[in-house]
């Protein structure tokens, strides 16, 4: 980026800023649950997840948009055929939204990673992108927690 656009970026930035007072902290959520299976050779698992979302609104047109997880597991199973066990160590962290919501007077521009949802059904749209392997999340947890996030530009008039 040369010198002038990080001058107009910053310029921008600090013209249209709301004030401090009027930002709210970051929403999130913590998660953590357990398992413990005795009739499986004392099979145990713990399970934390960590849900932070940010939502700025710095002007009443431009809505931006930034939201992420981490997952951590910890678990103890039995090793197949054998009287031993092996320790299970395994996290991820992923984002969910990061995108820039523009509403202008004669269009919507919806820029950025983020989830989607074509339409309203009662149950999976054919059009959603869902992670096969958390197609349970998508039906005992939300909707929205097994849809993917995609990279998109949206133009509405």
């Amino acid at each position: 980026m040369s010198r002038l656009g990080r001058v107009f970026l910053a310029a921008t930035i600090l013209l249209s800023g709301a004030p401090v007072a009027a930002q709210t902290a970051p929403r999130g959520t913590v998660t953590v649950t357990s398992d413990f299976f005795p009739n499986r050779a004392n099979t145990g698992e713990l399970r934390a997840r960590i849900f932070a979302e940010e939502v700025l609104d710095p002007t009443p047109r431009l809505l931006i948009t930034l939201s992420g997880f981490a997952e951590g597991l910890l678990a103890r199973r039995p090793v197949p055929s054998t009287p031993s066990h092996t320790t299970v160590r395994d996290a991820v962290a992923r984002v969910v939204d990061a995108n820039i919501d523009y509403k202008g007077p004669r269009f919507d521009l919806l820029a950025g990673f983020t989830r989607i949802t074509w339409g309203r059904l009662d149950e999976l749209q054919p059009t959603d992108v869902i992670n096969p392997l958390d197609a349970s999340r998508f039906f005992f947890e939300s909707r929205s927690d097994a849809r993917l996030p995609v990279a998109l530009v949206r133009v509405r008039g």
